[in-house]
């Protein structure tokens, strides 16, 4: 997929050399690029250093506008925006490039009287967006504790502002004119089983609320799927605005973690297509992963390209009706590149993006069976059966 280049934005390349976990990690950025790996590899280190490299000026400001002080010093800035205890990460031997440029930490912890003047790049969900709406509530940037992460206070204060600002209707789902007919029914059938997602007024205070007919569900009674799902779906809301305009802002990338956090696999492939959806609107998309679903996809996905394939392809492939449109979408679904990078604890990363179950690459190899447990279950499984001499069988079968 083609883009101008804008050097002020875009960000190709980025190689991380011990920090915190991360042994070695060479990323080359793709219209779609997906980490994945076990916990504790380094993904959501990755992701905040993309958004801080991103954003710097922008998170200063935000930083020092809540009343966060860290005096220059790159060890307590680090803390402010990981999260505290995070300059642990920092060693004598960490080295970050961006493309192949080294970025010096000691320069981005640096104020600059012109950092509220720079508009904000990339807006990230993060794996702790649970957390961003409490009793049903959503929470500011300043209800939490100073060395909480900022890409959790930072999302959680945005999604808080758009629901502010947005009086136009007390139902928040389904609504027309947010996400197309196709993904509104599958997260109302898969994630809220026919409820509405509302607004509900009590005294002078608002909260999210489940409604159906007279039934009305507080949010601690939701599932821990729907708790999950509805701050990505208000992030997904503030990615993709009403009406014709594609993006938000000055927004250029989208950076999501895990979102198949609590959700069945139907719902998995149903929120992914919602995340397919920003790259059509021009995002630059990076996605944190432990779901084997979305693996598939992107390798479905891959292996289409390749082939050559259709609009029919991409409506067979995520089960797409034809009352839908989806010509704009399949174009750029397949002229997309795909990158897919496994993380490893303490070691190096390694570029996987075929999922070719036969390359010579075990890592790729192994990713490509999209499910390792599922493989290993099959060996065991065939390998017992043919343990079981035909005798035994038989002896079995006469049984019945």
């Amino acid at each position: 997929m083609a883009r101008k280049k804008d050097a002020r934005i875009d960000l190709d390349s980025l190689t991380i050399d011990d920090l915190g976990p991360i042994k070695h990690a060479d990323l080359k950025f793709g219209d779609l690029t997906l980490l994945v790996g076990q916990q504790a590899t380094g993904k959501s280190i990755v992701l905040a250093t993309l958004k801080l490299l991103l954003d710097a000026p922008r998170v200063r400001h935000e930083l020092i506008h809540a009343g966060v002080v860290w005096n220059k010093d790159t060890g307590r800035f680090f803390d402010a925006y990981y999260g505290t205890g995070m300059k642990s990460l920092l060693s004598d031997s960490t080295k970050i490039l961006r493309d192949g440029k080294a970025v010096d930490f000691s320069k981005i912890a640096r104020l600059n009287k012109n950092d509220d003047q720079h508009t904000t790049r990339a807006f990230v969900i993060p794996a702790q967006r649970v957390m961003s709406i409490r009793d049903g509530r959503t929470q500011w940037f300043t209800q939490f504790a100073p060395g909480d992460p900022y890409m959790l206070r930072a999302f959680s204060d945005e999604i808080h502002q758009m629901m502010m600002s947005d009086q136009s209707s007390a139902a928040v789902f389904p609504r027309p004119q947010r996400l197309n007919a196709h993904l509104r029914d599958l997260a109302a059938r898969h994630i809220f089983g026919g409820f509405q997602l509302t607004i509900d007024e009590q005294g002078n205070s608002q909260r999210f609320a489940l409604r159906q007919g007279d039934t009305l569900l507080p949010y601690l009674v939701w599932s821990a799927g729907q708790r999950e799902f509805v701050p990505l779906l208000l992030g997904l809301y503030h990615l993709m605005p009403a009406g014709k305009v594609s993006r938000r802002d000055t927004l250029r990338w989208a950076i999501i973690e895990e979102p198949e956090m609590g959700l069945h696999p139907t719902a998995v492939i149903g929120v992914f297509l919602m995340i397919l959806n920003l790259m059509q609107r021009g995002y630059r998309v990076v996605v944190s992963t432990h779901s084997p679903t979305i693996a598939a996809a992107v390798w479905a996905l891959n292996a289409l390209k390749s082939a050559g394939g259709s609009d029919a392809d991409i409506r067979a492939l995520f089960d797409i009706g034809k009352g839908i449109q989806t010509n704009e979408l399949s174009r750029a679904l397949l002229k997309a590149d795909y990158k897919v990078y496994l993380l490893r604890r303490n070691g190096a990363s390694s570029d996987v993006s075929a999922l070719d179950p036969e390359s010579d690459n075990v890592d790729e190899a192994m990713l490509g069976t999209l499910d390792e447990f599922s493989v290993r279950a099959v060996q065991v499984v065939a390998e017992a059966n043919a343990s079981v001499q035909p005798s035994n069988k038989a002896s079995c079968y006469e049984e019945y």
